[in-house]
């Protein structure tokens, strides 16, 4: 029963962390007013439950270590917005910036709390694999446009196309969270002892190469 109850739980929280994933790659910096308006309210629900939890339950702040150094770049760059030569876009970015730090303490404080690392390692792979399909969906997309205009050789094939960013917005985000999410899944296979599960993260971990 207790299992049963720690699986469903563990299941919730890896809804609840793919949810909050994919709301940030869709609304943090969004060109879309309703998106980005949508992000700031959900950083800012975030920055309060972090509040009531830490005052309500008397608990310390937990935090990973990449957190700190976050926080001080945060800080030293926002000690520069007065001599920007272009304050508006600054003003953007580290709102930007400090969505991402908020979402980075969530998610220190939560592991920190109890919840298990491979919730949101899980997470971050999911994602990382759906995004992975789409961008190949439209890379084969692309391919057959391009057979339309050339004959298609191995050449052609493998060089022209860049990856549109998909949800997270850019090509070089894109492939930076891709390596990200290559290097977890290696690890998980690493560490999965059982043959016929080692084999099943092969899909995933091809499918992110590909991409």
């Amino acid at each position: 029963m207790i299992r049963l109850r720690d699986s469903t739980r563990n299941t919730l929280r890896f809804a609840f962390a793919i949810t909050l994933l994919l709301v940030a790659a869709i609304c943090y910096g969004s060109l879309q007013p309703g998106f980005l308006l949508f992000g700031y309210v959900v950083s800012l629900g975030l920055a309060i439950w972090l509040a009531v939890d830490v005052r309500g339950e008397r608990a310390s702040f937990s935090f990973t270590p990449i957190a700190l150094p976050l926080l001080v770049l945060f800080l030293y760059s926002s000690a520069l917005l007065p001599i920007s030569p272009h304050l508006i876009p600054a003003i953007e970015v580290q709102l930007l910036f400090l969505q991402i730090l908020i979402l980075t303490f969530f998610v220190s404080h939560t592991i920190g709390r109890g919840w298990s690392s491979e919730v949101w390692t899980s997470a971050l792979l999911s994602m990382g694999f759906v995004l992975s399909i789409i961008e190949l969906g439209f890379y084969a997309l692309w391919l057959v446009q391009k057979h339309q205009i050339v004959d298609l050789s191995v050449a052609s094939i493998l060089t022209g196309y860049r990856a549109t960013g998909t949800l997270l917005g850019h090509p070089n985000i894109f492939s930076g969270y891709l390596n990200l999410a290559l290097l977890l899944t290696l690890d998980s296979v690493r560490r999965e002892r059982r043959r016929t599960f080692r084999l099943l993260w092969a899909f995933p971990t091809l499918m992110l190469l590909l991409a």
